[in-house]
């Protein structure tokens, strides 16, 4: 794949990966790209959420070249433990994700599920 280039709210991003996710909604068929886009700083742009007592934050930030969340590709899913004996060193688990159909279709339910007002 050649390399791209584009503009995300945090600046200049480039190409590094990209998907196609084949879905079907009834009788519609179509497909959805996912791309995994790299920033001119070197830190890579992943979805995160985060919760705490207080607050839940789900959002596209961009991870450190050195961050775990940085090596991740396709559908891999990590979860970060930070607690007081693991605040230096937090515990990371790494493991495939449901895979791209089964997390467009979720996706896609979702969405549907919105523009429906529900």
């Amino acid at each position: 794949m050649a390399t791209a280039k584009t503009t995300t709210p945090w600046g200049p991003a480039e190409l590094v990966e990209e998907l196609t996710v084949r879905q079907q909604a009834g009788e519609r068929r179509f497909a959805s790209v996912v791309q995994l886009l790299e920033t001119a700083r070197g830190g890579v742009l992943r979805y995160q959420a985060t919760s705490s007592a207080r607050k839940v934050r789900v959002g596209l930030v961009v991870a450190d070249a050195s961050s775990p969340m940085a090596s991740l590709r396709g559908t891999d899913n990590q979860f970060v433990f930070v607690s007081d004996r693991y605040k230096a060193n937090p515990m990371v688990i790494t493991g495939p994700g449901a895979g791209p159909d089964v997390t467009a279709s979720g996706v896609l339910n979702d969405v549907l599920s919105l523009a429906r007002g529900r």
